[in-house]
């Protein structure tokens, strides 16, 4: 089984090799991998690509999205990363849907995989690089809650009415009282 193993080994490990990808992507650190998106609004989600290859490199991309929360700015078929290049940008517009709610959670989902030339046309090489977030919809910071405002502060003018109540309360009893004595 060792002699086995050990033949088979340096067959694996030329697999590993040549399985490296030649793009990268990255994109914006979120906080628990979920962008924060306030109700009836919309943001720009930027992703970096970068090709570590000698020679441009045509790649794809396809994406989903739930409620189709996201869409590409100037989408295409097959974008082409220059040969070493590290700033090839694709912006994500995220609308949040008109019927949202805060508390609404949505996922977009997105591969960008490269591509290669034959004769018979491009076809894929890979797999590709795999990557989704999650869009949490807020509460619009522009946008006047009064149930929440009268939860947060409720306490407090319930007290003031309160004081106010008792204060009329008590002037019309002494106004009557007053009356009643003939003072």
């Amino acid at each position: 089984r060792f002699y086995l193993l050990s033949a088979i080994a340096p067959i694996i490990m030329l697999q590993a090799a040549t399985a490296v990808q030649p793009i990268a992507v990255s994109t914006p650190v979120l906080e628990q991998n979920t962008l924060q998106l306030p109700e009836k609004s919309s943001t720009l989600f930027t992703i970096t690509l970068q090709n570590v290859e000698n020679e441009d490199l045509p790649v794809k991309i396809d994406y989903s999205s739930d409620s189709d929360i996201a869409t590409i700015l100037d989408y295409k078929d097959v974008y082409v990363l220059p040969a070493g290049s590290t700033d090839n940008k694709v912006t994500f517009n995220i609308t949040a849907p008109p019927t949202a709610k805060p508390g609404n959670v949505y996922e977009v989902k997105f591969t960008v995989a490269p591509l290669r030339q034959s004769a018979g046309g491009t076809i894929a090489l890979k797999l590709g690089i795999s990557k989704n977030f999650k869009v949490a919809i807020t509460r619009n910071p522009r946008k006047f809650y009064f149930d929440s405002y009268l939860k947060e502060k409720g306490l407090f003018w319930a007290f003031i009415v309160a004081v106010i109540a008792a204060y009329m309360w008590y002037s019309y009893n002494e106004r009557h009282k007053k009356r009643r004595t003939g003072g």
